[in-house]
């Protein structure tokens, strides 16, 4: 039939090719060691390729601090992970960073102090011992939910840097709402939870054991609600690590500052978009963290000198400068220091997942 004759004039012909091959083609001794050495050196960077996708989960050979990440659109792309914190009075970018992890759960601290300390400043150590931790507190910073993470938080609240963070949305296996971790309620005094027909999940951890465990596994058998609850023949268990507290306070504050959390989007969006959109820089040009991050640098210095000049207007910019005797590029801190000097800033944290083209 047709198939077997093209699959039989097929091979008569790769048969040809390969009599053509040996009558024509010869190399020497030397050329073919020289090709399987080539061969040998390929296997060998192709088997540590394998070996750090093993490790990491992926390589980029064009750049190897470049990851793969989300996108605008719902997409994925080889990407830097720009992160940037943004005064909310002047709308100013104060803090620049590049990181190659596609999370934002490690940067809270990392960019809340970056700006700390671009802005100058620093908790007032002339305060009394008396003096509540809210007094204290030198920074407000609003950052979405996936900076919600314990140790990034309780840093920043050792460094009085107030955090306005909404958390993850929980869940349970069951599906029903009704019965997620935050409609147990944690007595404190008691150190039990009390779920929401009423009953105490003790603590049946050990005293070892990082996080604490709780459950009432005599309650939840007769429960009539168990099914909703769990699936786990032992009943409902609830975990609370060491850094549930922090996590309550950061809520309770999150909860009762929304009107103030609805601003962080407005304002920090404004400066990628400005920045893609209006001054064309859609990608980098340069490779590794370090590189990508003075171009960020730059792209946001730009941002900054537009916005400057659309506040102060161009001659009052240049006057301040000369007034102030500052080099040029200074004026990259300059407006926050100026005229906000104040030590209760609102910040608004944001990262954008910028291709590495």
């Amino acid at each position: 039939n047709y198939y077997e004759e093209t699959a039989k004039k097929y091979i008569e012909l790769l048969n040809e090719n390969d009599k053509t091959d040996k009558e024509t083609v010869k190399y020497t001794k030397e050329e073919i060691t020289s090709k399987l050495e080539a061969a040998k050196k390929r296997i060998e960077e192709l088997t540590e390729m394998a070996e750090e996708i093993q490790r990491n989960g992926e390589i980029s050979i064009t750049d190897p601090d470049a990851k793969h990440m989300s996108v605008s659109n719902n997409g994925t792309d080889i990407a830097h992970n720009v992160q940037i914190a943004v005064d909310s009075k002047s709308h100013l970018v104060v803090a620049v960073d590049v990181v190659s992890t596609p999370a934002d759960q490690n940067q809270l601290h990392n960019m809340a102090s970056k700006a700390v300390e671009e802005l100058g400043l620093k908790e007032n150590n002339d305060l009394e011992d008396e003096t509540s931790h809210a007094e204290k507190e030198i920074i407000t910073v609003l950052a979405d939910k996936g900076y919600y993470s314990g140790e990034e938080l309780e840093k920043c609240k050792n460094d009085h840097i107030k955090t306005i963070v909404p958390k993850q949305k929980s869940g349970t296996k069951t599906g029903d709402e009704e019965y997620i971790k935050d409609k147990f309620i944690y007595d404190k005094d008691k150190d039990i939870y009390i779920c929401p027909g009423g009953k105490e999940l003790q603590n049946i951890s050990k005293t070892s054991s990082k996080d604490k465990v709780y459950r009432n596994t005599k309650a939840c058998s007769k429960c009539k609600h168990k099914d909703k609850c769990t699936t786990s023949k032992k009943g409902r268990v609830i975990k609370r690590g060491p850094y549930q507290e922090t996590y309550d306070e950061v809520d309770k504050i999150t909860l009762e500052n929304k009107e103030l959390y609805r601003q962080r989007q407005m304002i920090v969006e404004h400066p990628f978009g400005t920045i893609k959109r209006a001054l064309g820089f859609t990608y980098f040009l340069t490779r590794g963290n370090e590189n990508v991050k003075s171009e960020s640098c730059m792209h946001f210095f730009t941002y900054n000198l537009i916005r400057v000049i659309n506040i102060l207007g161009a001659k009052e910019l240049t006057r301040i400068l000369k007034a102030k005797q500052q080099a040029f590029f200074n004026v990259f801190l300059l407006l926050p220091k100026i005229k906000y000097n104040s030590h209760k800033l609102l910040l608004i944290m944001n990262k954008k997942a910028w291709k590495a083209d």
